[in-house]
């Protein structure tokens, strides 16, 4: 056992589990794992067979292909079939299910030697917004974040446009997670006995993001609401401007018990702040801010901005003579800071801890788009 999520526990015999059909024995095995079971249902029939025949197991069956031994050609040929059938984000969501399996089944279980189905995600650029979405500025966007008073609400719709995260990438993070690197917060973690998360205390002015899991999960020891979709943990940069929003809005958060949400309810339940929902965040910046500010129409079926079109504002301002702010990133690196799905090679080299500063910070703060927040 080589890959590091398996150091530590010695010589052990999961391979042994695996002696009949590969993905009914992998379903079996998540059984006895922590994942919900609408989870395990979802991955049954991504994997599987359906009645939409975009089962995995399903499509191959009907080319004589054993799993295992399915080529990168035979995930083309099955991504471009679920593109016929389905939308291109339920095509994403399918191919990164059936990516983990292929992932888990190389390097955890040893079972195969490849996985064709990351191949083809990291060549899959799919454009999963909507076509008709109005163009938003970053000076509209600025105005909009201007118009939103509460200060939790306006730095929770920061993160989403600063990053590009998804809606449970941002509910998911701790307190801990945040490295602002200045006494006033030093101060305010030691005030409620709160040490700094071991993978970002070394990188001041960072933020530590989860790495992927489900709803239903349990996370240092919270069962978590809502899941995240990342591909892979990410140590991202804060720029002046969101380390000053953040230090803001603590000023008036208010305190909660471990694991500490970054951002708890609006309300408490009798006298505790457990975390914020994702329903409650979509309805506070979508339906009820974004309606405020003009940005979306209530009743209308509009659906310009949604928290999903923060990942799409993201990804547009960074590209290359398309954003309307002087800065881009590349491809690799959007991908990384959004959570998309990335080649293993890619992730070596742009996540060395001893190059993080000059792969990831430099370019990310020297080239982010700022809202004029605090001019």
């Amino acid at each position: 056992m080589d890959d590091d999520r398996m150091s530590g526990y010695g010589k052990i015999d999961i391979e042994e589990h695996f002696d009949g059909d590969p993905v009914d024995d992998w379903l079996s095995l998540k059984c006895r794992e922590d994942v919900a079971d609408k989870t395990i249902e979802e991955l049954e029939r991504k994997l599987t067979e359906n009645k939409n025949e975009t089962g995995l197991r399903q499509f191959l069956d009907q080319r004589d292909v054993d799993v295992l031994e399915a080529t990168v050609f035979d995930l083309f040929d099955f991504r471009d079939h679920i593109r016929e059938k389905n939308s291109e984000r339920d095509m994403l969501n399918r191919l990164t299910e059936i990516s983990t399996f292929y992932s888990e089944m190389m390097h955890l279980y040893n079972q195969t030697d490849s996985n064709p189905a990351g191949y083809v995600l990291s060549r899959t650029d799919a454009d999963v917004s909507s076509p008709d979405r109005d163009y938003h500025t970053v000076e509209e966007m600025g105005e909009y974040l201007r118009s939103i008073k509460h200060p939790q609400l306006q730095t929770m719709a920061l993160y989403y446009l600063k990053y590009g995260l998804r809606r449970g990438a941002g509910v998911n993070i701790d307190l801990d997670c945040v490295h602002i690197d200045d006494p006033r917060y030093y101060e305010f973690l030691e005030q409620r006995g709160i040490e700094l998360h071991e993978n970002v205390k070394d990188h001041p002015d960072s933020i530590y993001i989860y790495g992927g899991f489900n709803g239903g999960d349990v996370v240092r020891g919270e069962k978590r609401e809502t899941g995240n979709k990342r591909t892979h943990e990410a140590i991202l940069p804060m720029d002046d401007e969101l380390v000053q929003a953040t230090l803001q809005y603590l000023t008036v958060r208010p305190d909660t018990s471990p694991p500490h949400p970054l951002f708890p309810q609006l309300k408490p339940i009798g006298w505790t702040y457990d975390r914020i929902s994702p329903h409650t965040v979509y309805n506070k910046l979508v339906t009820e801010k974004g309606a405020e500010f003009g940005l979306t129409e209530v009743g209308s079926g509009r659906s310009d901005f949604d928290l999903h079109y923060c990942r799409h504002f993201f990804r547009t301002q960074m590209k290359r003579y398309r954003s309307d702010h002087d800065g881009h990133l590349p491809d690799d690196l959007v991908k990384y800071i959004r959570g998309d799905v990335l080649e293993e090679k890619v992730m070596d080299e742009i996540y060395q801890h001893d190059e993080w500063g000059v792969k990831i910070r430099e370019p990310y703060v020297n080239n982010i788009y700022t809202f004029g927040l605090f001019d």
